[in-house]
């Protein structure tokens, strides 16, 4: 078929064809089915434009994943685990949130993730650079060690607070045992914990809002303890 339009039409209530079933526009490509659409071959199905779905969407079996630019930012999993902003598991299959265990002496953290820490001396946990207004760690001490003598120091990146203040010991606390330099990356404020089997949770307060809105004065801006 060159050229031309497709139109199919059913029988109304008078017996005419006048009730459109199928049409195809030549020009432009468009293809409607006045019904339902049914693909049962199992290869691969494209859209190149926006779907919109009036009714209900049900999936059996495999995931739903959903891209930006090649990039998964959202994804079910076929066995319950919820994918969210690049964090995997971010809902574990019986729907917990994503902790991790971590027992080395620097701990870099990811934003909305939490920590159990199980570690045998003084320690860095490094805050999550470029946060956002609302974004949370929570941490808890599983190896009961710290002490007056034995530290978790948790340390925000440069110029950024915790509990409104951007002061910190600097290396008074920690010596030269870690191997880091506190002045390259993370020298915002910090909290000194040394309460073992310690459990709590920061908050990030933002000078924006996640729609753009206002948020904290700058001067006010960032980590502050929760849920202790």
């Amino acid at each position: 078929m060159n050229g031309g339009n497709i139109d199919i039409f059913g029988l109304d209530n008078n017996g005419d064809f006048t009730v459109p079933r199928l049409t195809f526009n030549n020009s432009s490509g468009d293809f409607t089915v006045f019904g339902s659409f049914s693909a049962e071959g199992d290869g691969l199905s494209k859209f190149g434009g926006p779907v919109e779905i009036a009714g209900d969407l049900t999936v059996n079996g495999g995931d739903l994943v959903v891209n930006q630019n090649g990039v998964e930012v959202f994804a079910v999993d076929d066995d319950g685990s919820v994918n969210i902003a690049g964090i995997s598991n971010y809902f574990s299959s019986t729907g917990g949130l994503k902790w991790k265990v971590s027992n080395l002496s620097i701990t870099n953290a990811e934003a909305n993730v939490n920590y159990f820490i199980d570690i045998s001396g003084t320690s860095l946990f490094k805050l999550p650079a470029n946060a956002q207004m609302g974004d949370m760690v929570r941490i808890i001490d599983i190896g009961g060690v710290l002490s007056y003598d034995k530290s978790l120091v948790v340390r925000a990146p440069s110029l950024v607070r915790i509990q409104g203040s951007i002061s910190n010991t600097g290396t008074s606390v920690t010596g030269n045992t870690l191997g880091e330099n506190f002045s390259l990356t993370h020298d915002g404020g910090e909290l000194v914990v040394q309460t073992p089997n310690a459990a709590f949770g920061l908050v990030y307060a933002g000078t924006s809002d996640a729609d753009g809105g206002p948020g904290a004065n700058p001067n006010k801006a960032g980590w502050y303890l929760m849920d202790v």
